[in-house]
């Protein structure tokens, strides 16, 4: 399985990291809630590491995932006689009512929805036996998320509700009457001990307080239950006072590198503003250049309006004006790009230092004037490109008066090929008429009745002779006169 930080995952990556300590505590602390031969339950197991640990104090042990890939694994991996997995969701626990003594979930109730929340406690509550308890944790909010994010931004994408203490005590407490808080937090301490030592006695300072714990675990129970399991994990690495040291020795290093980027990007900041005044000088001379030329795009567009023919000639002149523009914004637009990118680089390193010492919060608020100079740049250019998009809008405009002119030409062809079908029709006509006269001369009275239509046919064409285009008309009246000659 891969770790991704959110399911625990003993291997290489995850040996000796706060992590890893972290499970552990947790698992060992609710052993000691375990009695023997108990019905143990672990509600979303992972990788299945606690739920096995807890099978070697109790009688049977189930451990349930939503996941079919982390079941395998655990099945795979932890097989034990007392140990069985199932695939199944904290809403919908697949075990019977009243089936085991203890309930066990960790980094659980703040991954679904809160009304998933409420569905997993009511199912919990129905498994347990009476006299039962659930062991539940949670991240202290204002501690374990509110904090990061306040400082450097991180939000944790794969937690739908989280609680403080208070809320997640009125939580609970909606389903046990009793409910016991403990408190996970990782602290700096001193370890004295000696070759062959196997216990370890801690020792509190002067001052004991919850508020800064970065995890919350809850006993649950019908009645009260006192629960002390005071605990200190040593890991078994004994090299993290010297790996601190080296880390803090990185940390300082890299806050070096970032203050010589940081002064670097002030410098090209400056030189930018330098840029970016003599890029206005320029913006200021085609804007003049685009004034004179308004007036001509005008006389343009009255042209167009009462001539094809001058259409044809400023067209042109109007597509050179368009390439000019456009020459124009692709400069402004590189010029914009680069000062995003400066601004998006400046940007990663105020929120880099933001996580620093006041020394780089100093730097920030130097750095912040200079953002704020840029910004009032880029509205200026802004406005600039607002006005090249008028003048654009203005071409336009008088690139869609071509097009609708040639539409009329378009339908003028249209109306020509129309008459041109109605003459060929009425020759055809003619023809059939001729042929019928000289071979039945029987059937005059059927000829008086085509005629009579023909008639009405050449009533039509006479209707469109009065049209614009009735110049275009004249073998259609030719034809007319034929006919009525014809039918005297």
């Amino acid at each position: 399985m891969e770790f991704t930080g959110e399911r625990f995952i003993e291997c290489e990556e995850t040996a000796g990291q706060l992590i890893e300590r972290e499970h552990w505590q947790r698992y060992m602390v609710a052993a000691k809630l375990v009695e023997p031969g108990a019905a143990v339950l672990d509600i979303a197991c992972g990788s299945g590491y606690g739920t096995a640990y807890l099978s070697r104090f109790a009688g049977h042990v189930y451990g349930v995932d939503i996941s079919s890939d982390a079941v395998a694994y655990a099945e795979g991996r932890y097989g034990r006689p007392n140990l069985r997995f199932l695939q199944g969701d904290v809403s919908q626990i697949p075990l019977d009512s009243g089936s085991v003594d203890l309930v066990v979930s960790f980094e659980t109730i703040e991954h679904v929805e809160e009304a998933s929340q409420h569905a997993f406690l009511a199912e919990a509550k129905r498994v347990l036996r009476p006299g039962g308890r659930l062991i539940v944790s949670c991240p202290n909010q204002p501690v374990a998320s509110d904090l990061p994010n306040e400082l450097w931004g991180a939000v944790n994408p794969y937690h739908k509700k989280e609680y403080t203490e208070e809320g997640f005590r009125t939580l609970l407490a909606a389903y046990f009457p009793a409910v016991s808080m403990l408190y996970q937090r990782n602290e700096i301490s001193l370890v004295m001990d000696a070759p062959g030592a196997d216990t370890l006695s801690v020792q509190w300072g002067e001052r004991k307080r919850h508020d800064d714990t970065q995890n919350l675990i809850a006993v649950c129970a019908e009645k009260a239950v006192d629960v002390r399991p005071f605990s200190c994990m040593v890991p078994d690495i004994s090299s993290q006072y010297m790996d601190s040291q080296k880390t803090l020795a990185e940390y300082v290093h890299t806050v070096q590198r970032q203050s010589e980027d940081i002064n670097r990007l002030a410098a090209e900041k400056a030189g930018l503003v330098g840029r970016s005044r003599e890029l206005e000088l320029v913006i200021a001379g085609k804007d003049e250049a685009i004034g004179r030329n308004s007036a001509y795009i005008q006389e343009l567009e009255a042209a167009i309006a009462g001539k094809d023919e001058a259409m044809g000639r400023n067209s042109a002149y109007i597509q050179e004006l368009e390439a000019a523009i456009a020459g124009k914004d692709e400069a402004m637009g590189r010029n914009s790009a680069y000062i995003q990118e400066l601004e998006a680089a400046i940007a990663g390193k105020d929120e880099a230092m933001g996580r620093n010492s006041a020394y780089i919060q100093e730097l920030e608020a130097a750095i912040a004037g200079k953002d704020e100079a840029i910004e009032q740049n880029s509205a200026y250019i802004q406005t600039l490109a607002a006005a090249l998009s008028q003048k654009d809008g203005e071409i336009t405009a008088s690139t869609a008066r071509v097009q609708e002119l040639e539409e009329m030409v378009k339908e003028q062809q249209d109306t020509i090929a129309d008459i041109l079908r109605l003459k060929q029709a009425a020759n055809e006509e003619v023809k059939r008429l001729q042929a019928d006269v000289e071979t039945a001369q029987g059937q005059q009275d059927a000829l008086w009745l085509r005629a009579r239509q023909m008639m009405r046919r050449i009533a039509e064409l006479e209707t469109i002779e009065q049209s614009r285009i009735w110049r275009m008309t004249g073998p259609v009246r030719w034809l007319a006169d034929q006919v009525k000659r014809f039918v005297k």
